[in-house]
């Protein structure tokens, strides 16, 4: 995939991780407006980025045998040799 929209990738990618502490942390009576402040300066950088089209977004997708091991991952080659492990995923798979 080549030149994928910058802009439609992070509208996909804001606010998708109810469980993981964001946008809670916003409410922190600790961390809460340090928290808003680093969010809206990386917002920024983000628009920034699209506008001028400082980067290209490129991808190579791919189907591989995997299957997940507690909350891990695990992808293998096609002859199930080698294995790369994601942690930390909450995926299941059948």
């Amino acid at each position: 995939m080549r030149q994928t929209s910058l802009k439609l990738l992070f509208s996909r990618s804001t606010g998708k991780y109810p469980n993981r502490g964001y946008p809670k942390i916003f409410n922190d009576e600790n961390v809460g407006e340090e928290a808003k402040k680093l969010h809206a300066d990386g917002v920024e950088f983000l628009m920034d980025i699209i506008k001028n089209k400082t980067f290209k977004a490129n991808a190579v997708v791919g189907i591989f045998p995997a299957c997940s091991v507690g909350d891990d991952i695990e992808v293998y080659s096609a002859d199930g040799a080698d294995i790369y492990i994601e942690f930390g995923l909450k995926v299941l798979c059948s």
